[in-house]
């Protein structure tokens, strides 16, 4: 008989859709009766535009726990500031690299970052990616809000709760 899992439903954060979470039952079954998958395989149902055109909404997004291993490019899901919300981003810029945003366009490390649209008001910044920190941000640049405009624009390594692995739908 299948288990059932209750997965997590995120929306991708834009600057009009707040964050949710919202339980929904996905049928899970065990191919290996000594593992049980459901515990270690988390599954984000992905509702938004800020991750278009990788992630549309309606996919699920299989993802494995961070850990140690994340790297630049990654798609990961970030737990947000706001209890219970999660984030869907991509690392642009790890521990060390140098992120400058200039007239509105981003650089990681003087490469400019693909295809970043300049962002409305902002002014030279320049900063260095802390240890065990990172810069995120959504693939669909225009609708995105990410550590480009956050407040505190380096996400801690302690809030990447998984890495996407794989998509469905």
């Amino acid at each position: 008989m299948p288990r059932v899992r209750t997965t997590r439903t995120a929306t991708l954060h834009t600057a009009s859709t707040p964050i949710r979470l919202t339980p929904k039952p996905t049928p899970i079954t065990r191919t290996t009766p000594t593992v049980d998958m459901a515990r270690w395989i988390p599954l984000v149902r992905i509702h938004g535009r800020s991750m278009q055109p990788t992630l549309h909404a309606g996919q699920i997004l299989l993802t494995r726990p961070a850990g140690r291993r994340v790297a630049v490019g990654d798609v990961v899901v970030l737990t947000a500031t706001v209890p219970g919300a999660l984030y869907v981003k991509r690392i642009a810029a790890g521990p060390g690299d140098v992120v400058e945003l200039e007239a509105g366009r981003l650089y990681v490390n003087d490469c400019p970052w693909d295809d970043c649209p300049r962002v409305a008001g902002a002014h030279v910044c320049r900063w260095r990616v802390p240890d065990g920190h990172y810069f995120v941000v959504g693939d669909n640049l225009r609708e995105s809000t990410d550590s480009r405009v956050w407040t505190q624009p380096f996400v801690p390594a302690s809030r990447i709760s998984g890495v996407a692995v794989k998509r469905w739908l």
